[in-house]
């Protein structure tokens, strides 16, 4: 699942140490709904009466993978206007679908090297894209760490703003823990 964040430049500070020690980043919460994901995302900004307020993806597994795809499903590389998107949260992504062609977990998807890498998100980045925080348990397999490295550094050169964290003794679900305190 994708969940878009609404995030205000004052709100109040969160106590919930590694939720604050993530979104100390540029981003703070100040509330969280899931939408319906169809059509234009900034309907979803600014519901009736209420100033408009920064738009963010976030994903944790596949779910980041979907959350940089939105941000990248929208402008282009030479478009002048802001992205639709204003920031991406992805946690534990997979952003490099090329090395699962080779393992077991491939029987069920049925990818070959020309579908990973159309469908991984890393071998399309461009400029233009929004700020991104890539988070990730610092005991997950070094796969999902190396892959949460190289995706903050693909996102960087691509010329765009990245953050990333390692949270310390996280793992793959443990990460999300502190999301469902909130």
């Amino acid at each position: 699942k994708v969940i878009l964040l609404r995030v205000s430049d004052f709100p109040d500070k969160l106590d919930q140490g590694m939720i604050q020690q993530w979104f100390d980043h540029p981003l703070r919460i100040r509330a969280i709904r899931r939408i319906d994901l169809r059509g234009d995302p900034q309907r979803h900004a600014h519901p009736l009466g209420q100033p408009r307020l920064p738009l963010i993806t976030a994903g944790h597994s596949a779910g980041a993978q979907l959350a940089v795809e939105m941000a990248l499903s929208f402008g282009s590389a030479t478009d002048s206007r802001p992205p639709a998107i204003d920031g991406v949260i992805a946690l534990s992504g997979i952003y490099d679908l090329v090395p699962l062609v080779s393992t077991s977990i491939n029987t069920k998807l049925g990818l070959d090297a020309a579908t990973a890498k159309a469908n991984s998100p890393i071998h399309r980045l461009r400029k233009n894209l929004p700020p991104a925080l890539f988070i990730v348990g610092a005991e997950e397999t070094p796969a999902f760490v190396a892959q949460n490295r190289v995706m903050a550094d693909a996102w960087r050169l691509a010329g765009n703003e990245s953050f990333i964290d390692e949270a310390a003794a996280a793992d793959h679900f443990s990460l999300l823990q502190p999301l469902g305190k909130m």
